[in-house]
């Protein structure tokens, strides 16, 4: 794609080269909606494919690496009423994009592991890649019963008489 100062890519618009080589082109540019300065890059032909794959055909969402870079892992949704499930798949960049068939880990059969959190996530990944961090979420109870209200009257004063101020008085 040819492009000079002055083109048009949708709200933005094409000022000056920054650079160039074998993975494509960068171009100053202005956001117009934003009125703010970034940065495009055009990608040869060869590279400029689609380069999404799909990693799920149920779906998903939290997606970490594996600090390693092989792997992606992400929470399956629940089928027919089953658990979340923990998935891993297997990356491979070289020589081209590749990825494996997606493999459970792990399942929340008792709907505990806060490891589905939306829309942010709730765990990590360690960082021998190894192992998660998660929180955990107690079972569902009833609360304590309400036995005793204590009404506290003019708690300033008493909380001036049970801390000390740093004047002395």
């Amino acid at each position: 794609m040819a492009l000079a100062p002055g083109t048009r890519l949708g709200p933005y618009e094409i000022v000056a080269p920054l650079g160039s080589g074998g993975m494509g082109e960068v171009w100053r540019a202005r956001d117009t909606r934003l009125d703010r300065a970034v940065a495009i890059k055009i990608l040869p032909a060869d590279l400029s494919a689609d380069p999404r794959q799909q990693v799920s055909v149920d779906g998903g969402w939290n997606p970490p690496w594996n600090p390693s870079g092989r792997e992606l892992f992400f929470v399956s949704p629940p089928t027919a009423g089953g658990p979340n499930r923990m998935m891993v798949v297997t990356v491979r960049l070289e020589p081209t994009l590749a990825l494996g068939r997606p493999q459970p880990l792990f399942e929340d059969s008792d709907n505990r592991m806060a490891f589905a959190c939306i829309p942010i996530r709730c765990y990590a990944v360690a960082p021998d890649g190894q192992s998660f961090y998660t929180t955990q979420i107690p079972p569902a109870s009833s609360p304590p019963p309400v036995t005793q209200i204590h009404l506290a009257t003019n708690w300033l004063e008493d909380l001036k008489a049970k801390v000390p101020s740093r004047s002395g008085h």
